[in-house]
């Protein structure tokens, strides 16, 4: 597979629910190879662009910087989801960022701007076609 279609998403535990229901399904409709979690070393040399969840949780509980080691030569794209501060060496990493803390997460509409935003952000391509 193409490395443009390989993408991981570094989160939290308590944003599990968010990464499926939000990102995850969507991408792999459109025949993405995900990969989620922490944000190991042999994962980060396989995948060019990884998308990072900050959550006030996240980064009381899970965040690691070391994580972000290898991230620099990646396409990294910080989706805020709450009132909380981006770590510096994070927004150093990021090459695109997506502040949803102020937006409602029950607005369905948002879920498809989100992930217009999310393959314009990550230079994603739109879509593979199926065969």
């Amino acid at each position: 597979m193409p490395d443009d279609f390989k993408v991981h998403i570094y989160h939290g535990k308590s944003d599990r629910a968010f990464v499926r229901d939000w990102i995850r399904g969507i991408l792999e409709v459109r025949r993405f190879s995900l990969t989620a979690g922490p944000l190991s070393i042999p994962c980060s040399k396989k995948v060019k662009k990884i998308i990072i969840i900050v959550s006030e949780k996240m980064l009381k509980k899970d965040f690691d910087p070391a994580c972000l080691t290898n991230a620099w030569e990646k396409l990294v794209l910080v989706i805020k989801r709450d009132n909380c501060c981006i770590p510096d060496d994070v927004e150093a990493a990021c090459t695109a960022h997506i502040d949803l803390s102020a937006k409602c997460k029950h607005d369905f509409a948002l879920q498809t701007s989100l992930m217009s935003s999310v393959l314009k952000a990550l230079d994603l391509p739109v879509s593979v076609c199926s065969a």
